[in-house]
């Protein structure tokens, strides 16, 4: 048994003194020298308590029929690399990409914009739009756009199922176009008019780029 902390009158050791009334009674380890065996005091959790105190495992949510986050860039290049129908066709391509929910239905869409002589010109290079097709298990190209250069942006447009991009268009004699409008009309016949750029109401995708080795090789 441990001994009884001072009062503010007198000592009180081991019950062998009557103590007076304004004794502060505080057996210190009296819980933990009786308490039945196995039974979790306030220091020492129980099991219960252990699980709660454990963190909850970390899992990423895979967009609803789509892949995992982790999974998205490995897949979008697996489709990507299947435009080629030789291995050499696709040296000296550069990727720069972005995944975003286009169409509102929960499942990121990837946004491409491919540098390459085969995809480039005067007035810019081409973007693609790539959908995740869960019968295929893959991504699959639903639109492109060429002639077009970095920063690219995305914004709802109203009463269309799809949003549109916005990208830079110069070049090819054309008046330098910092955001030039690009309905994905290959998906979306929305015809719903197209006002003016309006950066509050825009995500950026795709920032402009130095250099082209700033691209994923493919």
């Amino acid at each position: 048994m441990t001994i009884l902390q001072k009062t503010s009158h007198r000592f009180c050791l081991n019950g062998r003194t009557i103590c007076t009334i304004s004794t502060v009674l505080a057996l210190v380890g009296f819980q933990t020298a009786y308490a039945t065996p196995g039974t979790p005091t306030d220091d020492e959790p129980g099991p219960q308590q252990h699980s709660e105190r454990l963190a909850a495992p970390t899992t990423e949510t895979p967009d609803a029929g789509g892949p995992a986050p982790s999974d998205q860039e490995n897949a979008l290049l697996k489709a990507l690399r299947g435009m080629a129908t030789e291995p050499s066709d696709l040296e000296g391509i550069r990727v720069f990409f972005a995944f975003e929910d286009l169409n509102n239905d929960g499942v990121h869409e990837a946004v491409v914009h491919v540098t390459s002589p085969d995809y480039c010109g005067t007035g810019g290079c081409t973007t693609m739009v790539y959908q995740w097709d869960s019968k295929a298990a893959g991504y699959a190209k639903v639109n492109h756009t060429p002639t077009t250069r970095p920063p690219i942006y995305s914004s709802e447009r109203e009463g269309c199922q799809w949003s549109m991009l916005w990208v830079q268009r110069s070049g090819g004699g054309r008046t330098a176009d910092l955001h030039s409008p690009t309905p994905l009309s290959d998906v979306d016949s929305c015809d719903t008019p197209i006002g003016p750029w309006n950066e509050a109401g825009s995500k950026l995708l795709i920032p402009a780029y130095n250099s082209l080795a700033e691209g994923t090789a493919l």
